[in-house]
């Protein structure tokens, strides 16, 4: 298996996990893989308490690289705010919302972290 397909592979089942990961929390799944013009969404869901999130999925399977949240800078911050605000546009939805980073780190034996509200 080239090497781009196992990082595509690992993406995919890292977002699943999430996904899994966050249904097991009450949150509702809106929408997966949305694409926009700065890039995609990996998931839009709705909190427990009906907050919209717009989720990044980060997936490491090892941390040669540093860990997956690490890979979630100040730039990947600005590109889904502007990400969020098109879905939204596109959506008709007017409120709030949050960006999360669900970080999948030492894919081997995932260590799920979830980071509620990033901030730059």
């Amino acid at each position: 298996m080239a090497k781009s397909d196992k990082a595509a592979l690992l993406g995919i089942l890292g977002e699943r996990l999430a996904e899994s990961y966050l249904l097991h929390r009450h949150y509702r799944v809106i929408e997966r893989n949305w694409r926009g013009a700065h890039g995609e969404i990996d998931l839009v869901v709705t909190a427990p308490d009906g907050e919209l999130v717009i989720v990044e999925v980060k997936a490491r399977s090892s941390g040669r690289f540093g860990s997956a949240i690490e890979a979630i800078d100040s730039e990947k911050l600005r590109r889904l705010h502007l990400l969020a605000r098109q879905w939204c546009i596109e959506h008709g939805i007017r409120m709030e919302y949050r960006i999360d980073v669900i970080a999948l780190d030492d894919f081997s034996l995932p260590k799920i972290s979830h980071r509620v509200g990033v901030k730059a």
